[in-house]
């Protein structure tokens, strides 16, 4: 990992940590619960306005492969970690700052690249007081061309 970093990282930050969540023996953990009888595809619809726990699940669907995300990058806000407090000393001002920096897999940095959706489309509607009617048919014309391709329809 520490060879993806860019190499303004590398030279500006001194401690690094390196984690990575695997969740094993899931199995014994869903046995309980009973079962849907879902087999679809499930796809997660993301903005710009994605933000707290919900960038941090496109994250994980985006990772692990749990769900298609559709729509434009997130704005990759702070993730897990706590933000940092410092108190300035001449005026007493207090300041909130992230403190450390989340890496992709890829090795670019989240606050700068956000969330990269899977199929990408602009979210901004046309006409700020319409009721994004238009856009959701958009999301659903991709959905349903996707699953075309799929079964083989052109």
């Amino acid at each position: 990992m520490y060879n993806l970093l860019p190499m303004e990282v590398k030279k500006s930050f001194r401690y690094y940590l390196t984690m990575k969540h695997t969740i094993k023996d899931f199995e014994k953990y869903l046995k309980d619960i009973d079962p849907v009888g879902f087999n679809g595809k499930i796809f997660l619809v993301i903005s710009r306005a994605t933000c707290s726990a919900a960038n941090d699940f496109a994250k994980f669907c985006k990772e692990t492969g749990f769900a298609t995300l559709i729509g434009e990058r997130t704005t990759g806000d702070g993730g897990w970690f706590m933000p940092d407090i410092m108190c300035l000393p001449n005026s007493g001002l207090i300041v909130r700052f992230d403190g450390a920096m989340i890496i992709n897999q890829d090795g670019t940095s989240y606050f700068e690249t956000g969330t990269i959706p899977d199929i990408e489309i602009k979210m901004i509607p046309k006409d700020p007081f319409e009721k994004d009617e238009e856009l959701k048919q958009k999301i659903l014309e991709v959905i349903k061309s996707l699953e075309s391709e799929e079964k083989g329809i052109k």
